[in-house]
């Protein structure tokens, strides 16, 4: 089940990457004109004044080549001596830009043409944006713009782009032969950053389903600590071989630090977790303890996505013991709060005194509204505990009961 979640989050990620560099997520238009193009517009959040414009034709034979602000990571590894860059001859165009293509020699010559430079210039002068190119397409992004592009500024932005598209062109026989490059390597780099990060966001995913918790989570982190480090230390190291000495490194090297190594690490936490539950065989063992603290709470929420609000409050035993009592608790709720109307759950923490020298806290674990209701505090529980493959405790909440 769970394989089965990762790999459609997988296809997931692949989709939007593909979106992303080969300039699927725009819209076809027409012109008044009758010439068909790409175009899309979107805000960066809901109350965000400014947002993503991007325009785009089609093209054939295009190189891959991304043209972007220099960056600080573009300097550093400029300097260090990791990545290379062409030069367009024109120095204040090269101490501004920085071109990722597979083909310097080719896009050298483009940029030292007037009829693609002038353009290329005019469309960075004063903004933040890119300029991408694939085989089938080429399309400029801006990437603070107030509003879409109008008609007569999307007509100028297309004469631009059918110019350097022009010059772009490649011989049908470059492309044929041109084999595995350091762009597609790249780009499959990027999508498994990607990966490793949304893998990461969802790895919550086994908690909730097989509702185990670990008695110890210090002890989680400090053993994925080290094979997290050392994955992402392989995989840097491919990084830099696979692509050293080219312009594609510098966007790969940033793309890691925000996705990939984040990714990594928080993934290993879980890998860890299911590795040390998942292949556990062990006979449980019994602890009975005294329970100490219990909680109640009510959340109440109204809509969805991202205009979901909840509100949370903490009941306490006199306003939550009893279906009766929570029922009228939730009512004098619903009288100051509209959420409480909509949608509203309650939920409930135990905690027992710890069972062993190695805990310093108090165990936590999830009650039934049944368990909250029939038991007071210093009445005791019974925890199965279980050694793990790993030797990190872990409880299932199933063995978690009053002691009877």
């Amino acid at each position: 089940m769970l394989l089965a979640v990762y790999f459609a989050i997988f296809l997931f990620v692949l989709f939007i990457n593909h979106r992303r560099f080969f300039g699927a997520g725009m819209k076809e238009k027409i012109t008044l004109q009758g010439e068909a193009y790409f175009h899309s517009f979107q805000r960066k959040s809901k109350n965000a004044s400014d947002g993503y414009n991007s325009i785009g034709i089609r093209q054939e034979h295009g190189p891959y080549l991304i043209v972007s602000h220099e960056g600080w990571h573009h300097k550093l590894l400029k300097n260090l001596g990791l990545a290379s860059e062409l030069s367009t001859g024109h120095a204040e165009v090269d101490d501004r830009l920085f071109f990722a293509t597979d083909v310097p020699d080719h896009v050298e010559d483009v940029l030292r043409q007037p009829a693609a430079m002038a353009p290329l210039k005019a469309f960075f002068d004063g903004r933040k944006a890119k300029l991408r190119s694939s085989p089938g397409r080429l399309w400029f992004e801006d990437l603070k713009a107030e509003a879409p592009y109008t008609e007569a500024e999307a007509l100028a932005r297309l004469e631009d782009l059918k110019k350097i598209s022009a010059a772009l062109k490649q011989p049908e026989t470059a492309v044929l032969t041109g084999g595995i490059r350091s762009s597609h390597i790249a780009i499959a780099m990027m999508v498994m950053h990607n990966a490793f990060f949304f893998f990461a966001v969802f790895a919550f995913l086994p908690e909730v389903l097989d509702r185990a918790e670990i008695v110890r989570l210090s002890e989680v982190v400090l053993y994925a600590l080290g094979p997290g480090l050392a994955f992402a230390g392989l995989w840097l190291a491919a990084i830099f071989t696979l692509l050293r000495q080219g312009s594609w490194l510098p966007m790969v090297v940033l793309d890691f630090i925000v996705f990939g190594f984040v990714g990594i690490m928080i993934g290993s936490n879980y890998a860890v977790r299911e590795i040390n539950i998942g292949l556990d065989r062990s006979e449980a063992t019994v602890h009975t303890q005294p329970l100490v603290s219990q909680t109640c709470k009510l959340s109440c929420s109204r809509g969805s996505g991202k205009r979901r609000r909840t509100s949370t409050y903490s009941l306490s035993e006199g306003q939550c013991k009893g279906e009766t009592v929570r029922q009228q608790s939730l009512q004098e709720h619903r009288q100051r709060d509209s959420k409480c109307s909509s949608s509203y759950s309650f939920s409930f923490r135990g905690e027992v005194s710890p069972w062993s020298e190695k805990q310093k806290n108090n165990f936590s674990f999830t009650m039934s509204a049944e368990n909250y209701d029939a038991t007071e505090i210093g009445d005791t529980y019974a925890i199965l505990s279980h050694p793990g493959y790993l030797g990190i405790e872990w409880v299932d909440q199933a063995g978690i009961s009053p002691w009877r």
